[in-house]
């Protein structure tokens, strides 16, 4: 099952945070993303946490935006709130 939707936009400051932090996403990432948010969209998903390989992802999946993007280790002892899903891609 594959993302046939319009492209996913990151926010700017996703791309600030991806730049400011050195996070850059592996070959294969945007399509195992575009997997991800398929199955969220056909469960009803609308703002997501996505997990994929080190870095973890705020989506709005209906918007089609990545909100934020940090490391995982940065991640360790967050909160994060107002998501209604959660996706190991």
């Amino acid at each position: 099952m594959g993302w046939s939707k319009d492209p996913l936009i990151f926010s700017k400051h996703a791309r600030l945070r991806m730049a400011s932090r050195g996070i850059a996403l592996p070959d294969g990432a945007m399509a195992r993303l575009g997997v991800a948010l398929a199955h969220l969209d056909g469960k009803g998903g609308r703002s997501a946490l996505v997990l994929l390989d080190r870095t973890v992802m705020l989506v709005s999946v209906k918007n089609l935006i990545v909100i934020t993007i940090i490391d995982l280790d940065e991640a360790r002892g967050s909160l994060f709130t107002q998501i209604d899903s959660v996706v190991i891609a």
